[in-house]
């Protein structure tokens, strides 16, 4: 059951739309749907329909929209103090504009640590979501330390904020509550999008000129530096022509500007050894849907370890094993899940040796299952608002 305020009114903030944002988004805006007790604001860029566009929005009266001009590729260039400092700033102007003190940010660290101030004497209550937690991050340099050590104090001190809904992670919700002696941190799952494909893989790899003898590797989301998008493509580089010859490989989601130069180098250098299959777009559900049916593994050698992913539910979802980092709160995920296999080295050298020893890469249905069930969008709903 939802909290309300006085107003009976939440404000959702974001600044971003991109990747999972416009997901989360979308799933508080079907749950506000069935909660018409409470007005719901939606403070949002006003580039909505670039990323929100594909997907369904059913009209409600107790549902209200603000967009406001936001420069993205402006905001990604500066420090992390000046666009702490610039999305605090425009926050308060709306919470000074709507009267709402009920606040939900999608994102939390990228206000931090002007948020506090800049909200300082106003009966505001926030609830946000933490995605990098640096628990499960490895060799952090003591300004990094000490910057995550006063963000974390003023997260669990700061009475704007109600509540930190830490994503995919309990330990670091009973590390964080310990240490900075509070209830303040809590639980939520990274939510999964329950999605299924009518056609039968036979039909999909006809469509996409699959043969069904060859084993599908797809990498999907934003195609992104941090993920390891390149490293697939140089491990492709250090394989087997002949084993090539077997393989799918499958790319879908918009190659981010800095490395898309060099991504669709590689492919054309690769196009006589392997057959690769890129969707550079926004890729809608059937689409995920699709390639996970005609998938065999899905690889994520991310070097961002500190966070959960999204992909994990898909892997779940379809019964898909990944192949994917064992470092950080990724590779806890996958392996206390069974969801698949783990390597060390993340390199080229280690992508192309997993890929050529894929066949220990196994998901365990049970475990799958209850890992889908603990992360609906009604679930993840619940425990944010």
């Amino acid at each position: 059951m939802m909290r309300k305020n006085q107003e009976n009114s939440i404000a959702i903030f974001d600044f971003y739309l991109g990747g999972h944002h416009i997901e989360y988004l979308h799933h508080i805006y079907m749950n506000a749907i069935d909660d018409v007790e409470i007005s719901y604001t939606f403070i949002l860029p006003n580039n909505f329909d670039k990323f929100g566009g594909k997907m369904s929005w059913p009209k409600t009266n107790n549902v209200h929209f603000i967009f406001y001009e936001l420069d993205d590729k402006y905001v990604r260039s500066l420090k992390s103090f000046e666009k702490a400092r610039m999305l605090s700033k425009i926050l308060k102007k709306f919470v000074d504009e709507t009267g709402i003190n009920d606040i939900v940010l999608i994102e939390t660290m990228v206000f931090m640590p002007y948020l506090p101030l800049y909200l300082r004497g106003k009966d505001i209550n926030i609830r946000s979501i933490l995605y990098h937690l640096p628990l499960f991050s490895e060799n952090l340099s003591l300004k990094n330390k000490a910057y995550n050590q006063m963000n974390f104090w003023l997260l669990a001190n700061a009475p704007c904020f109600k509540k930190i809904c830490l994503l995919n992670s309990m330990e670091a919700v009973e590390f964080y509550n310990t240490k900075f002696k509070t209830k303040r941190f809590s639980f939520i799952p990274d939510p999964y999008i329950p999605i299924k494909c009518d056609k039968i893989p036979s039909a999909i790899r006809e469509e996409l000129g699959i043969s069904t003898s060859k084993k599908v590797f797809i990498h999907f989301g934003g195609l992104t530096r941090r993920k390891g998008t390149l490293e697939i493509l140089d491990a492709l580089f250090l394989l087997d022509k002949e084993n090539l010859k077997n393989m799918t490989f499958v790319f879908a989601g918009r190659v981010i500007e800095d490395i898309k130069e060099e991504f669709y180098d590689k492919i054309g250098h690769l196009k006589d050894k392997v057959q690769i299959i890129v969707f550079d777009q926004f890729c809608d559900y059937s689409l995920f849907a699709e390639i996970c049916m005609i998938a065999n593994y899905i690889i994520i050698p991310y070097r961002n370890t500190s966070q959960s992913s999204g992909v994990c539910s898909y892997a779940a979802q379809f019964k898909v094993p990944l192949i994917g980092t064992n470092q950080g709160l990724l590779g806890e995920i996958i392996k206390s899940n069974q969801l698949g296999m783990v390597i060390d080295d993340i390199s080229p050298i280690g992508v192309a040796e997993a890929i050529n020893n894929c066949r220990n890469a196994i998901i365990s249905d049970v475990k799958a299952m209850n890992y889908i069930a603990r992360s609906t969008p009604k679930e993840f709903c619940q425990k944010l608002l």
